[in-house]
């Protein structure tokens, strides 16, 4: 009676949890009690329920893991990489208009060289042509400015997870210890595990105690029995938004290596791979049409005779009157 009554409390506790999230069904497992040792006539004295088990496909969660991982990069590098082309398709940072109207406004001046309002004309090109180059760029900044601040944001909830689950698998391994029933903890360790990995790509390796060892996809620890490390981003120091992926664990500390994947791959790769490269490459263009600008303006003359001012500086790309 006692056996059957805790696989029915089993059983309601399954029912009651249908759609509790992560949660996974239990099963009160059961053997027979054989009679006394001198009994020999005895058919057994019943049943008893020898643990309750948890029943749960590892296979299909880790799978479920790698797919939370991936799905996650690629949400944040599509939505950064359409931050970017929403950025640069808008009329205002059109690059290529304000470089259409300065040319036209030169040419208009070539007809006319003496014209005073076609000389302002090219001048108010240039300042709009500069005010292009710096909306853009003051932009790309902000936005690399905002990648910091993710992975900032993004290590502080990694680094909180993990000491959970360093934390969750000391309560299972004292569970276990006691041969109490561990599957709810488990439960909310594979949870914290789910989370996580919608940061960075992790692999999981169940240890015999019950804790569960977590590490990078690369093979760096990240969680050992009831250890946690800590991640940290080194700034360059060229750059302080750009950064280097440390961790601590105990008293060693070494670079992560690899594919991070998940939220904090997408914004590192997004970063290193495609927001600096067009950083530079606005920079090198500002740079590159004021110097071609000024050159050809000084070998020529203004109104009074005298050698042509440079139009545009790529400090800020303020302008001078030709």
């Amino acid at each position: 009676m006692n056996a059957n009554r805790v696989a029915l409390n089993v059983t309601a506790q399954n029912v009651a949890n249908v759609n509790t999230p992560g949660y996974s069904r239990q099963q009160a497992l059961m053997s027979s009690v054989t009679g006394g040792k001198y009994d020999y006539n005895s058919p057994g004295m019943g049943v008893e329920v020898t643990s309750i088990r948890r029943v749960t496909d590892q296979y299909l969660v880790k799978q479920t893991w790698s797919t939370a991982s991936e799905a996650n990069y690629s949400a944040g590098y599509m939505s950064a990489m359409s931050q970017l082309e929403n950025m640069l398709g808008a009329d205002g940072f059109s690059l290529s208009s304000g470089l259409d109207s300065l040319f036209a406004s030169l040419n208009d001046a070539t007809t006319k060289p003496e014209s005073t309002p076609l000389r302002q004309q090219v001048i108010n090109e240039s300042e709009a042509l500069a005010r292009r180059f710096n909306t853009l760029t003051e932009s790309l900044h902000n936005q690399h400015k905002d990648v910091h601040d993710q992975r900032n944001a993004a290590l502080s909830h990694a680094n909180s997870v993990m000491a959970n689950i360093a934390q969750v698998n000391k309560q299972i391994v004292e569970m276990q210890g006691t041969g109490g029933n561990s599957s709810q903890l488990m439960d909310t360790r594979d949870a914290l595990i789910g989370e996580l990995s919608t940061i960075m790509a992790v692999k999981t390796t169940e240890q015999p105690d019950g804790s569960v060892q977590v590490s990078l996809a690369s093979g760096q620890p990240l969680v050992m029995g009831s250890d946690a490390s800590v991640i940290k981003a080194i700034p360059d120091p060229s750059d302080p938004y750009l950064a280097d992926l440390h961790i601590e664990f105990g008293n060693q500390t070494f670079a992560a290596k690899g594919d991070i994947g998940g939220k904090l791959g997408a914004l590192h790769d997004y970063q290193v791979d495609v927001l600096k490269p067009n950083q530079q490459a606005i920079d090198d263009m500002a740079r590159s049409v004021a110097d071609e600008f000024n050159a050809v303006l000084a070998a020529g003359t203004d109104l009074n005779g005298n050698p042509g001012a440079p139009l545009l500086r790529t400090t800020l790309l303020t302008q001078r009157q030709v």
